[in-house]
Protein backbone atom coordinates (compact mmCIF):
# COMPACT_ATOMS: atom_id res chain seq x y z
CA UNK A 1 0.00 0.00 0.00
CA UNK A 2 1.86 3.61 -0.88
CA UNK A 3 0.40 5.06 2.11
CA UNK A 4 -0.48 5.05 5.69
CA UNK A 5 -4.45 3.90 5.85
CA UNK A 6 -6.25 5.84 7.56
CA UNK A 7 -8.96 3.07 8.15
CA UNK A 8 -8.91 -0.02 9.64
CA UNK A 9 -11.82 -2.50 8.49
CA UNK A 10 -13.17 -5.35 10.80
CA UNK A 11 -14.43 -8.55 9.14
CA UNK A 12 -17.59 -10.25 9.81
CA UNK A 13 -18.18 -14.04 10.81
CA UNK A 14 -16.67 -14.80 12.88
CA UNK A 15 -14.00 -16.95 10.71
CA UNK A 16 -14.42 -14.29 7.59
CA UNK A 17 -11.37 -12.84 5.96
CA UNK A 18 -10.76 -10.07 3.53
CA UNK A 19 -9.75 -11.50 0.07
CA UNK A 20 -12.87 -10.47 -1.17
CA UNK A 21 -12.86 -6.50 -0.28
CA UNK A 22 -8.97 -7.05 -1.28
CA UNK A 23 -9.94 -7.98 -4.94
CA UNK A 24 -13.10 -5.68 -4.86
CA UNK A 25 -11.97 -2.63 -3.66
CA UNK A 26 -7.90 -3.07 -4.23
CA UNK A 27 -5.59 -0.62 -1.67
CA UNK A 28 -7.41 2.30 -2.95
CA UNK A 29 -9.23 4.58 -0.51
CA UNK A 30 -7.09 4.26 2.60
CA UNK A 31 -8.74 1.39 4.03
CA UNK A 32 -7.11 -1.89 5.88
CA UNK A 33 -8.37 -4.85 4.92
CA UNK A 34 -7.37 -6.77 8.19
CA UNK A 35 -7.63 -10.49 8.20
CA UNK A 36 -8.68 -11.60 11.92
CA UNK A 37 -7.08 -14.47 12.78
CA UNK A 38 -7.90 -18.51 12.52
CA UNK A 39 -8.20 -20.96 15.15
CA UNK A 40 -8.75 -24.61 15.62
CA UNK A 41 -12.51 -24.99 17.02
CA UNK A 42 -11.61 -26.40 20.65
CA UNK A 43 -9.70 -23.26 20.78
CA UNK A 44 -10.00 -21.36 24.64
CA UNK A 45 -9.72 -17.74 24.43
CA UNK A 46 -10.22 -17.51 20.61
CA UNK A 47 -12.64 -13.67 20.99
CA UNK A 48 -10.23 -12.09 23.25
CA UNK A 49 -7.24 -13.61 20.99
CA UNK A 50 -8.92 -11.68 18.41
CA UNK A 51 -9.73 -8.54 20.07
CA UNK A 52 -5.93 -8.56 21.21
CA UNK A 53 -4.98 -8.33 17.84
CA UNK A 54 -7.60 -6.15 16.20
CA UNK A 55 -6.16 -3.60 18.96
CA UNK A 56 -2.13 -4.20 18.48
CA UNK A 57 -2.96 -3.90 14.65
CA UNK A 58 -5.02 -0.69 15.19
CA UNK A 59 -2.05 0.53 17.92
CA UNK A 60 0.37 -0.36 14.63
CA UNK A 61 -1.69 1.95 12.48
CA UNK A 62 -1.99 4.66 15.38
CA UNK A 63 1.36 5.48 16.02
CA UNK A 64 2.21 4.79 11.87
CA UNK A 65 -0.44 7.56 11.40
CA UNK A 66 0.05 10.28 13.93
CA UNK A 67 -3.45 10.12 14.75
CA UNK A 68 -6.97 8.57 15.67
CA UNK A 69 -8.06 6.11 12.85
CA UNK A 70 -11.48 5.23 11.81
CA UNK A 71 -13.02 2.05 12.35
CA UNK A 72 -15.26 0.25 10.47
CA UNK A 73 -17.12 -3.09 11.45
CA UNK A 74 -19.06 -5.02 9.24
CA UNK A 75 -21.78 -7.41 10.89
CA UNK A 76 -19.84 -9.11 13.77
CA UNK A 77 -17.20 -6.80 13.06
CA UNK A 78 -18.97 -4.19 14.89
CA UNK A 79 -18.75 -6.50 17.85
CA UNK A 80 -14.58 -6.00 18.17
CA UNK A 81 -15.23 -2.08 17.19
CA UNK A 82 -17.39 -1.92 20.19
CA UNK A 83 -14.67 -3.63 22.27
CA UNK A 84 -12.16 -1.88 20.84
CA UNK A 85 -13.68 1.67 21.54
CA UNK A 86 -13.82 0.68 25.26
CA UNK A 87 -9.89 -0.95 25.01
CA UNK A 88 -8.52 1.66 23.23
CA UNK A 89 -10.55 4.68 22.80
CA UNK A 90 -7.36 7.23 22.15
CA UNK A 91 -6.72 5.13 18.80
CA UNK A 92 -10.50 5.78 17.07
CA UNK A 93 -11.60 8.62 15.51
CA UNK A 94 -14.51 7.61 14.25
CA UNK A 95 -16.66 4.62 14.12
CA UNK A 96 -18.67 3.14 11.06
CA UNK A 97 -20.90 0.52 11.58
CA UNK A 98 -22.36 -1.64 8.73
CA UNK A 99 -25.36 -3.78 9.25
CA UNK A 100 -24.14 -4.74 12.83
CA UNK A 101 -24.57 -8.18 14.39
CA UNK A 102 -23.34 -7.62 18.11
CA UNK A 103 -25.37 -10.49 19.59
CA UNK A 104 -24.26 -13.40 17.22
CA UNK A 105 -26.97 -15.74 18.71
CA UNK A 106 -29.49 -13.31 18.63
CA UNK A 107 -28.81 -12.51 15.17
CA UNK A 108 -28.92 -16.29 14.08
CA UNK A 109 -32.12 -16.97 15.92
CA UNK A 110 -33.79 -14.27 13.74
CA UNK A 111 -31.95 -15.76 10.58
CA UNK A 112 -33.07 -18.84 11.66
CA UNK A 113 -37.06 -17.51 11.41
CA UNK A 114 -36.15 -15.79 8.32
CA UNK A 115 -35.46 -19.40 6.64
CA UNK A 116 -38.04 -20.47 7.77
CA UNK A 117 -40.37 -18.34 6.07
CA UNK A 118 -38.68 -17.07 3.00
CA UNK A 119 -36.76 -20.77 2.30
CA UNK A 120 -37.91 -23.50 0.17
CA UNK A 121 -35.88 -25.78 1.87
CA UNK A 122 -36.87 -28.93 3.82
CA UNK A 123 -36.03 -28.91 7.16
CA UNK A 124 -37.51 -28.99 10.06
CA UNK A 125 -38.49 -25.87 12.38
CA UNK A 126 -35.73 -24.24 13.12
CA UNK A 127 -34.96 -22.94 17.22
CA UNK A 128 -35.72 -18.83 17.02
CA UNK A 129 -34.98 -17.88 20.34
CA UNK A 130 -31.30 -17.23 21.52
CA UNK A 131 -30.44 -19.54 24.62
CA UNK A 132 -26.64 -18.65 25.70
CA UNK A 133 -26.39 -22.58 24.97
CA UNK A 134 -23.00 -22.77 22.61
CA UNK A 135 -24.03 -26.77 21.73
CA UNK A 136 -27.60 -25.66 20.97
CA UNK A 137 -26.59 -22.31 18.74
CA UNK A 138 -24.02 -24.51 16.66
CA UNK A 139 -26.84 -27.09 16.32
CA UNK A 140 -28.85 -24.25 15.36
CA UNK A 141 -25.63 -23.26 12.50
CA UNK A 142 -25.53 -26.36 11.32
CA UNK A 143 -29.02 -26.66 10.06
CA UNK A 144 -28.82 -23.09 8.77
CA UNK A 145 -26.09 -24.10 6.44
CA UNK A 146 -27.67 -26.85 5.22
CA UNK A 147 -29.64 -24.22 3.44
CA UNK A 148 -29.68 -24.14 -0.53
CA UNK A 149 -28.10 -21.08 -2.07
CA UNK A 150 -27.97 -19.63 1.60
CA UNK A 151 -26.10 -16.77 0.99
CA UNK A 152 -28.12 -15.42 -1.86
CA UNK A 153 -30.47 -14.55 1.43
CA UNK A 154 -27.90 -12.22 2.45
CA UNK A 155 -28.56 -9.81 -0.78
CA UNK A 156 -31.15 -7.63 -1.80
CA UNK A 157 -33.41 -8.50 -5.17
CA UNK A 158 -31.66 -5.59 -6.28
CA UNK A 159 -27.85 -6.40 -5.74
CA UNK A 160 -28.33 -9.75 -7.53
CA UNK A 161 -25.10 -9.19 -10.18
CA UNK A 162 -23.08 -7.96 -7.22
CA UNK A 163 -24.18 -11.34 -5.52
CA UNK A 164 -22.87 -13.28 -8.35
CA UNK A 165 -19.67 -11.55 -8.42
CA UNK A 166 -18.76 -11.32 -4.60
CA UNK A 167 -20.13 -15.59 -4.93
CA UNK A 168 -17.18 -16.04 -7.93
CA UNK A 169 -14.58 -14.05 -5.96
CA UNK A 170 -15.46 -16.28 -2.66
CA UNK A 171 -14.78 -18.96 -4.61
CA UNK A 172 -11.34 -18.30 -5.17
CA UNK A 173 -10.78 -18.50 -1.42
CA UNK A 174 -10.67 -19.93 2.05
CA UNK A 175 -13.21 -17.51 2.56
CA UNK A 176 -15.03 -18.58 6.00
CA UNK A 177 -13.49 -21.12 7.88
CA UNK A 178 -16.16 -22.88 10.92
CA UNK A 179 -12.95 -24.25 13.39
CA UNK A 180 -12.55 -20.18 13.57
CA UNK A 181 -16.70 -19.76 13.73
CA UNK A 182 -16.93 -22.45 16.25
CA UNK A 183 -14.24 -21.47 18.67
CA UNK A 184 -15.04 -17.29 18.28
CA UNK A 185 -18.59 -18.03 19.10
CA UNK A 186 -17.93 -19.93 22.01
CA UNK A 187 -16.45 -17.44 24.01
CA UNK A 188 -17.92 -14.55 22.97
CA UNK A 189 -21.53 -15.54 23.36
CA UNK A 190 -20.66 -15.99 27.13
CA UNK A 191 -19.83 -12.21 27.41
CA UNK A 192 -21.84 -9.10 28.18
CA UNK A 193 -22.18 -6.24 25.57
CA UNK A 194 -21.21 -3.11 27.61
CA UNK A 195 -22.06 0.54 26.07
CA UNK A 196 -20.30 3.39 25.37
CA UNK A 197 -20.46 5.63 27.71
CA UNK A 198 -22.30 8.80 26.78
CA UNK A 199 -19.81 11.85 25.54
CA UNK A 200 -17.53 9.02 23.71
CA UNK A 201 -16.78 12.06 21.57
CA UNK A 202 -16.41 10.20 18.45
CA UNK A 203 -18.48 10.20 15.23
CA UNK A 204 -20.11 7.53 15.47
CA UNK A 205 -22.65 6.52 12.67
CA UNK A 206 -24.99 2.74 11.79
CA UNK A 207 -25.73 1.98 8.23
CA UNK A 208 -28.02 -0.74 7.95
CA UNK A 209 -29.92 -2.55 4.66
CA UNK A 210 -33.57 -2.01 4.67
CA UNK A 211 -33.68 -6.31 3.39
CA UNK A 212 -31.31 -6.93 5.79
CA UNK A 213 -32.75 -11.02 7.64
CA UNK A 214 -30.77 -9.98 10.64
CA UNK A 215 -32.35 -6.52 11.32
CA UNK A 216 -35.16 -5.80 13.53
CA UNK A 217 -36.75 -2.57 13.22
CA UNK A 218 -38.84 -1.82 15.94
CA UNK A 219 -35.86 -3.29 18.45
CA UNK A 220 -32.55 -2.65 17.34
CA UNK A 221 -32.98 1.01 16.69
CA UNK A 222 -33.51 1.38 20.79
CA UNK A 223 -31.00 -1.46 21.31
CA UNK A 224 -28.23 0.69 19.14
CA UNK A 225 -29.30 3.77 20.56
CA UNK A 226 -28.38 2.57 23.97
CA UNK A 227 -25.10 1.00 22.96
CA UNK A 228 -23.98 3.83 21.17
CA UNK A 229 -25.92 6.78 22.69
CA UNK A 230 -24.40 9.58 20.09
CA UNK A 231 -24.48 7.74 17.09
CA UNK A 232 -26.16 8.38 13.58
CA UNK A 233 -28.57 5.55 12.41
CA UNK A 234 -29.71 5.47 8.92
CA UNK A 235 -31.75 2.92 7.03
CA UNK A 236 -30.77 2.22 3.75
CA UNK A 237 -31.10 0.38 0.45
CA UNK A 238 -29.82 -2.88 0.59
CA UNK A 239 -29.34 -6.16 3.17
CA UNK A 240 -26.93 -7.39 4.86
CA UNK A 241 -23.75 -7.06 2.67
CA UNK A 242 -23.76 -3.51 3.08
CA UNK A 243 -19.76 -3.28 1.92
CA UNK A 244 -20.50 -4.51 -1.33
CA UNK A 245 -24.28 -2.91 -1.86
CA UNK A 246 -23.61 0.93 -1.03
CA UNK A 247 -21.03 2.74 -2.52
CA UNK A 248 -17.71 3.20 -0.28
CA UNK A 249 -18.22 7.64 -0.02
CA UNK A 250 -20.86 6.32 2.65
CA UNK A 251 -19.09 4.26 4.58
CA UNK A 252 -15.25 4.48 3.69
CA UNK A 253 -14.50 7.90 4.51
CA UNK A 254 -14.76 9.12 8.43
Amino acid sequence: MSKTPTALYLQGGPGLNCAVERAWFGDSGGVLWWDQPRFAANAANAYQATLDAAAERLAELHARQGSPIHVIGWSFGARLALDLAHLTPEAIGALTLLAPTLCLDTAFGRLAGFLTRHSSADFPPLQTVSTGNHESFMQRVATILTTPDLFSYYWAPSSRSRFDRHSAEAANTDWFDLPTFTAVSREVIQRPIIPLPTGYGENIRILVGQHDPYFAPDIDNEFWKVLFPEASIRIVGGSHMLPFERPTTEWAQA
